[in-house]
């Protein structure tokens, strides 16, 4: 287990998971609405991701599985497109069990990974990009958005629309040894 806040708990993903992974990774209705066409994922490229999960600094991504606190693994959070020099990094989040979403896993698991990153790299800025079709991911973050706006640390987020999207960029401003998120 990396960290648990509440009813969600985030690790690293682990050679079981693979066959969840390879699934997930190939199922459209999950994959990022960005207009770009994804190709399929073959079970090697996954076994390669997975040797390769800590090294975090080299692949500028790393992801974590959602788990409910039962030990039942219901879907994904990754950061991606991590730039050290400027400590940004996108983050993306799964729920892929239909049964547990809308009971914050999502959001805490954005929040724990945040956190995660922030004393682990340092990293302070976090973007979510959201396609205007994908109606639970933007509740999700403008939720999120909420939560920074009443930050007492000086945190906060922003809310932009483009033409298909909406980017969501998250700014953390102190970040210690005891910071959290869930405040």
């Amino acid at each position: 287990m990396i960290a648990k806040y509440r009813n969600t708990v985030i690790r690293e993903p682990e050679y079981t998971d693979l066959m969840l992974l390879f699934l997930w990774e190939n199922t459209p209705a999950f994959q990022f609405q960005n207009g770009r066409n994804r190709k399929r994922y073959d079970l090697d490229t996954i076994k390669a991701h997975l040797e390769n999960i800590h090294q975090v600094e080299k692949n500028g991504q790393m992801r974590m599985m959602v788990e409910n606190l039962d030990k039942h693994t219901i879907g994904t959070v990754d950061l991606f497109d991590i730039d050290f020099s400027f400590l940004t990094a996108k983050v993306g989040v799964l729920i892929a069990d239909k049964q547990y979403r809308e009971q914050s896993h999502a959001f805490h698991a954005v929040g724990l990974i945040m956190e995660y990153a922030s004393k682990k790299w340092q990293i302070k800025s976090f973007i979510a990009e959201v396609s205007k079709d994908n109606i639970p991911s933007l509740a999700l973050f403008r939720k999120m958005l909420l939560h920074f706006e009443k930050a007492k640390d000086g945190s906060h987020a922003v809310q932009k629309q483009l033409d298909d999207k909406y980017i969501f960029h998250f700014e953390l401003v102190r970040i210690h040894e005891n910071f959290t998120i869930f405040e």
